[in-house]
């Protein structure tokens, strides 16, 4: 998918590029992290022209991701993240479904957070900043059959976009440059459907993750 490499290209330049920083309270500048989690994408309503489609995203799909913190000053950090999640869409239209198709999004986001060093074991954290939502859309067998039913070859795609994220944690240090922890995040992302340059009216592709994972600090 070529709207991927945009992800891994934002992680090796701020992987590559992170200054050395002044030291945290835990003393270590660096953390870098592997999570894995469960994501729960809103259901949004799109609307074309006056057409107005309720959607079916099927409630909880498996996420993972990576992350990159850089402890600036103490207790302050910048943290990089990427993500991937995998869901359906179906179309809702008198109490029945439609499988419209397979999402597939990376957010790309950088976030400041406040986490401070308790008894030198206990890292809570609160956080907030912007994503970049990067979309792709592999639409069912009964799309194609459709789209191809009125003579055209176009295929339908969802539109990038940026948002805002929240997030709260806490990390545990297990070692002395290891830690286990649990996230919780929410973004807000507006974005389009879009098919054969034909864009739909915006609408919001939200999304709540939890997710456990592993960091290590340089």
């Amino acid at each position: 998918m070529k709207k991927s490499r945009l992800a891994v290209l934002c992680f090796l330049v701020f992987l590559i590029g992170a200054p050395q920083a002044f030291s945290g309270e835990a003393g270590k500048n660096i953390g870098l992290g592997l999570h894995a989690g469960l994501t729960v994408p809103s259901s949004p309503t799109i609307g074309v022209e006056s057409t107005f489609i309720e959607t079916d995203t099927g409630g909880t799909s498996p996420s993972f991701g990576c992350s990159l913190d850089w402890f600036f000053a103490p207790d302050f950090s910048v943290s990089l993240g990427v993500d991937y999640c995998k869901f359906s869409i179906d179309g809702k239209s008198g109490g029945g479904k439609a499988a419209m198709g397979d999402a597939t999004t990376i957010p790309v986001s950088l976030s400041l957070r406040y986490q401070p060093t308790l008894n030198k074991v206990f890292m809570p954290y609160i956080g907030i900043g912007g994503n970049y939502l990067i979309c792709d859309f592999s639409e069912s067998q009964l799309i194609r059959d459709a789209i191809a039913s009125v003579g055209v070859n176009d295929t339908l795609d969802l539109e990038n976009s940026f948002g805002v994220v929240v997030s709260g944690g806490l990390d545990l240090m297990v070692s002395d440059r290891n830690s286990v922890g649990i996230g919780l995040s929410y973004s807000w992302n507006n974005t389009k459907m879009e098919i054969g340059g034909e864009k739909s009216d915006s609408f919001d592709l939200n999304a709540f993750q939890a997710s456990v994972g592993w960091k290590h600090y340089f």
